[in-house]
């Protein structure tokens, strides 16, 4: 919509064919019919290997040229051509510069006038033939000139523009549980690569983009930070990348090590010291051993670890180091039980519904480790008796396996990125997006993965 074909108006050039000199001026230039495209040029991009083949058809020409003669034996004369169509092709190289901006070069465009007819004005219909020549051979050459610099202006910047927008540069809040407050997460992305490919093998062709991302949050924990874990390939000699299906109209694969990133910001958040009432906890009724108002305060001490590096393959969310104090009232005085924590439970990829899309979620299934250790129980400040270090041992692994009870479902929610189309077109309404919807999650070595249907 943005190519200004009608600056071929105004533009001239000299004619010297057939014994006639002169200068030949494109005085007219009309095009499109509003029952085909609502009379816009067709375009359409295919990828290759060689980068993006550009196949476009510009409908119902007319031309209007003034032969302007030079002599009596060189008569001026008006000229109009119609043709039921221009096709245009031609190749937009797409790359990336190391510094992560995406730079689209049109080149090698080709014009073609389907069905052409030349009527002279003037009376001179000896002019017919030679006319037709000209339109295929100068005219031609002046419409491939043209139309190579307005595809430049109107595809190439714009689609650099687009394809970098990919690049996800934004804050999103995941909740905070049981109290916990909400963690702003900054998720910052630049791509690395940028590869176009064709068909091959019964699969269709289409962009590869690699992106190189990181999720943060301020730090509000006293322990010191040392990053996320990173998978590093299970520790063996190979390097994990994400393999494609190619299936679909769109794919996206996210590292695991991304993954751990958001569960890292969200433990040097806070996001992770949780305060967990009674009712949350215990379906038992403790009244008549004189024990009531039991709640728990847990701190991970340590980040929680999403890996594949198991057995079986598949993904697993691992919580180390957890500590919880677990305060109740026995018989009126306070009872603080002090214990660490670890457990393991498998991880369920699925897609769940997001404030614009679907997004992928991480939902955590039953444990199937769960392990404690008591470090200290004070009563009214003191250690304990041994009768009641008895007592509240017994209740623990009910405690605990309520509160893990109580994260399963959904953990996370991770949005994905969309192609801003205002981008390409001041025509498009801001707003309008190409997103994927997505029909299935999973998880390959190392990459959870989202297919869908392009939105």
């Amino acid at each position: 919509k943005n190519l200004d074909i009608k600056a071929l108006i105004g533009q001239s050039f000299a004619v010297d064919q057939n014994a006639w000199k002169g200068t030949a001026t494109i005085t007219k230039f009309n095009f499109g019919s509003t029952s085909i495209n609502k009379g816009y040029p067709q375009i359409k991009l295919t990828a290759t290997s060689a980068g993006l083949v550009l196949d476009g058809t510009i409908h119902n020409v007319l031309a209007e040229i003034y032969l302007d003669g030079k002599s009596w034996w060189n008569p001026s004369a008006t000229a109009e051509a119609t043709a039921s169509s221009l096709n245009v092709k031609g190749t937009i190289k797409v790359s990336v510069s190391s510094s992560g901006t995406v730079k689209a070069t049109t080149s090698n465009v080709t014009v073609k006038l389907n069905n052409l007819k030349v009527k002279v004005k003037d009376g001179w219909g000896f002019l017919v033939n030679w006319l037709i020549g000209l339109f295929n051979s100068s005219i031609t050459k002046l419409l491939q000139d043209t139309l190579q610099g307005q595809i430049s202006s109107a595809i190439d910047g714009p689609l650099g523009t687009a394809l970098q927008a990919f690049a996800l540069d934004q804050t999103f809040t995941l909740p905070g549980f049981f109290g916990a407050p909400a963690t702003a997460m900054k998720l910052t992305s630049s791509l690395q690569t940028l590869t176009s490919y064709g068909p091959s093998g019964g699969l269709g062709g289409g962009i590869k983009l690699g992106l190189k991302a990181a999720l943060t949050s301020n730090k509000k924990v006293p322990y010191k930070i040392l990053g996320s874990v990173k998978r590093r390939s299970c520790l063996k000699t190979y390097q994990t990348y994400a393999k494609m299906p190619r299936k679909s109209s769109m794919e996206i694969a996210m590292h695991l090590d991304l993954a751990n990133q958001m569960f890292t910001s969200l433990w040097q958040a806070g996001g992770l010291k949780l305060k967990v009432p009674t009712e949350s906890l215990l379906s038992v009724d403790l009244t008549p051993y004189q024990v009531s108002d039991v709640s728990v305060d847990a701190q991970f001490l340590l980040p929680p670890l999403v890996s594949d590096c198991t057995p079986s393959g598949e993904p697993e969310i691992q919580l180390g180091d957890v500590q919880l104090d677990v305060k109740a009232k026995l018989s009126g005085e306070p009872v603080i039980l002090r214990v660490y924590m670890s457990a393991a439970a498998g991880v369920k990829l699925v897609a769940e519904p997001g404030p614009t899309g679907k997004t992928i979620g991480l939902q955590m299934s039953p444990p199937h480790l769960l392990e404690s250790d008591v470090d200290s129980v004070l009563l009214a400040g003191k250690q304990a008796p041994i009768s009641t270090q008895a007592f509240f041992q017994q209740l623990l692994p009910l405690v605990a396996g309520q509160l893990i009870g109580l994260f399963q479902g959904t953990l996370a929610s991770i949005p994905l990125p969309e192609l801003d189309l205002s981008l390409l077109a001041t025509s498009i309404p801001k707003g309008t997006v190409l997103a994927i919807d997505v029909q299935s999650v999973y998880s390959k070595p190392g990459n959870v993965h989202a297919d869908g249907k392009v939105k």
